[in-house]
């Protein structure tokens, strides 16, 4: 493969005048290693994992896992000084993926390691049920936002309302039925997964509370497990407004790549 010819591929370096948020979507990092920018891509993914967790987690909490490399990443570019920055995204991993490549949903095996035995259950019950009806499921997760950017109350918001407008894109787009997502409530992350359409899950009848995840902060941070099936006006609202945006992202990969090295 001659990777060479994959140079308008390269986001990062090449000039742009475009301004606002670009939405670059990376399908599948595995799938297409071979390419050099994607390799430095995923890099600068785990670096803004680093850089976005690092500061409010134990120093042994790693906010990346081998789903990474299949997942869907969901990344948000903003141009400066005639280069675009990874400023922000976050991504989706999906059942249909999971299962080819014989792992579990990340969530699913956190509530398990956790011995959050309602929440296993709840989830073991969710996803059989895709499986039986060959629907896909998403886990939706990593939302990370450069913290130097953060200030920027403008570009804050646009990203949180481009992130729902995506969901509902995938939902559409991938046979998805259920979001599935853990919100941290003392970063009061359960009020704007609420305010797009989650509800937390129910077990016999009652709401479940948010478990411990005592593997990953040792103050036993709660995490509450939510589900979105019918998006809230807001998200709605949020994907008619960025609509041209999301349904003109740049996605990359396998197929897209070899277009580009076939043009």
């Amino acid at each position: 493969m001659n990777t060479n010819n994959v140079i308008n591929l390269d986001f990062k370096s090449r000039k742009s005048n475009t301004p606002g948020i670009e939405i670059v979507t990376l399908d599948n990092y595995w799938s297409c290693a071979e390419t050099p920018y994607v390799r430095e891509l995923l890099g600068e993914i785990h670096l803004l994992r680093k850089m976005g967790y690092g500061p409010d987690y134990p120093k042994h909490f790693l906010p990346f896992d081998n789903t990474d490399y299949f997942c869907i990443h969901h990344l948000f570019f903003q141009t400066v000084d005639g280069k675009r920055n990874l400023v922000g995204g976050f991504r989706q991993v999906t059942l249909e993926s999971c299962d080819f490549y014989r792992m579990d949903i990340p969530l699913y095996e956190l509530v398990k390691k956790e011995n959050a035995e309602q929440h296993t259950h709840v989830l073991s019950e969710l996803i059989s049920s895709h499986r039986k009806s060959q629907a896909n499921l998403i886990y939706s997760s990593a939302l990370t936002i450069k913290k130097s950017f953060r200030q920027d109350r403008d570009l804050s918001k646009t990203i949180l309302e481009l992130v729902p407008a995506l969901t509902l894109y995938d939902m559409k787009t991938r046979n998805v039925p259920t979001v599935v997502g853990a919100a941290a409530p003392r970063f009061k992350t359960d009020i704007t997964f609420q305010k797009w359409g989650y509800t937390p899950i129910q077990y016999q009848g009652s709401t479940l509370p948010p478990f411990a995840r005592r593997s990953i902060d040792e103050a036993n941070d709660p995490a509450l497990v939510l589900t979105l099936t019918s998006p809230s006006e807001y998200t709605l609202e949020c994907f008619e407004k960025h609509r041209k945006l999301v349904e003109n992202k740049t996605v990359i990969n396998r197929e897209t790549i070899h277009d580009a090295i076939a043009a």
